[in-house]
C-alpha cells in the first residue's frame, strides 16, 4: 500500500489505496446535485497526472503539453461515457445517500457518491496504467434493484394496490 500520493486526492471522491499505483491519470470533482441534474464547476475540478506536478506554473512548456496528451483520453471517456452513466444512475441517489455508483470500463473507472452532503455528488475517474486491472472491492454497480435495497425509508413508496381507501357513508 502506498502513501496518498500529492495532488491525487483534489476534489471528488478520494483515491483508494489500493489503486494509487495503478493510475495514470485521474479525475475528481464536487458537483452540485439534485435529483434532476449534476452541475459541474469548473473550480471544482482537479486533475493528476503520475510523473507530473500538478503545479502547472512549475511545468515546461513540453511538460504541459504531455500532461494534456495524457488526460486527454480520460477526458474524451468522462465526456463522452462516464456522465452519461452518472447523470442516468444517480437519479437513484438520495441525497442523504453514502452509497457508491460506479462503471468499469476496459482501463477506465467512474465512481459517484452523494456521500450525505445533501446537495453535492462527489465523483472520481480514472484511466489505468497498461497492464493493470481494476480491482476494486466493496463498490456496487448501480442496478434498480440496489436503488430499491438502499433507498433511505422515509423514501420508499407505496403503491397503489397496498392503499386501501374507506368509502364514505
Amino acid at each position: 500500500m502506498s502513501t496518498s500520493l500529492p495532488g491525487m486526492q483534489g476534489w471528488g471522491r478520494p483515491v483508494p489505496p489500493d489503486m494509487q499505483d495503478k493510475i495514470l491519470v485521474t479525475w475528481g470533482a464536487r458537483a452540485i446535485y439534485t435529483r434532476q441534474a449534476i452541475d459541474l464547476l469548473p473550480d471544482r475540478q482537479s486533475w493528476y497526472v503520475a510523473g507530473f506536478s500538478n503545479d502547472v506554473d512549475e511545468l515546461s512548456d513540453t511538460e504541459s503539453k504531455l500532461r494534456r496528451v495524457a488526460m486527454h483520453s480520460l477526458m474524451d471517456w468522462v465526456n463522452h461515457k462516464g456522465l452519461a452513466f452518472l447523470r442516468k444512475e444517480s437519479k437513484r441517489l438520495f441525497p442523504e445517500e453514502t452509497r457508491i455508483i460506479s462503471m468499469d470500463d476496459g482501463p477506465f473507472h467512474i465512481e459517484a457518491s452523494p456521500q450525505a452532503s445533501y446537495g453535492y455528488l462527489y465523483i472520481r475517474a480514472w484511466e489505468l496504467k497498461a497492464g493493470e486491472e481494476n480491482s476494486l472491492h466493496g463498490t456496487q454497480e448501480a442496478t434498480a434493484v440496489d436503488a430499491a435495497r438502499t433507498r433511505p425509508p422515509s423514501h420508499q413508496r407505496l403503491s397503489r394496490k397496498g392503499v386501501r381507501h374507506r368509502r364514505k357513508a
